[in-house]
């Protein structure tokens, strides 16, 4: 007994003979022209395929207005210099700021009057260094005797005179009575 292979085109195969049969490979387009069966398939494919697109044209709103597609070149060629006229006019605008900007922002101060304000700079800056090697005046120096050991006698009077005992700013500041 011998099993018969239902070797007939599937439902795929017979949607690739619609759209094109070389798509099909050797054997499928041999059983194709010779199986009856499978040729009625495909006929039978192919109208319901061609009512469904009937239908369709039938059942379809025709458009208000005919439907056009823009022309390609015409509105890339637009964005092209579109792009170029700005890329132009950002190069003039960074030309213009790094050459003719500084010209105008120059400053109005001539050499001499530069000359005179790096003088006075040297000044101030020579009075903080003495401020910073010794900040007290040359009076207070004389009064706080900073010089040699030798030298350095403090008299009580002195002393006094520089801080006052406690006694005698009590003694000033009691009411008298």
């Amino acid at each position: 007994m011998t099993t018969t292979v239902d070797t007939h085109l599937t439902y795929d195969d017979l949607l690739r003979t619609l759209v094109d049969r070389d798509d099909l490979d050797a054997k499928t387009r041999d059983h194709l022209g010779a199986c009856p069966r499978c040729q009625q398939h495909a006929e039978r494919l192919g109208q319901r395929y061609n009512r469904l697109g009937q239908m369709a044209k039938v059942l379809a709103p025709s458009p208000s207005r005919p439907f056009r597609v823009p022309d390609q070149r015409t509105a890339s060629s637009r964005w092209q210099f579109k792009s170029a006229v700005g890329l132009g006019l950002a190069g003039a605008l960074v030309f213009f700021l790094t050459v003719w900007w500084p010209q105008y922002m120059a400053p109005t101060e001539s050499a001499r009057e530069l000359a005179q304000a790096i003088e006075a700079d040297d000044r101030l800056m020579a009075q903080i260094d003495a401020l910073v090697e010794d900040a007290l005046p040359e009076g207070y120096r004389e009064l706080a005797m900073m010089g040699d050991a030798d030298t350095f006698d403090l008299s009580e009077d002195l002393i006094d005179w520089i801080v006052p005992s406690i006694e005698e700013t009590i003694e000033e500041s009691e009411p008298i009575g």
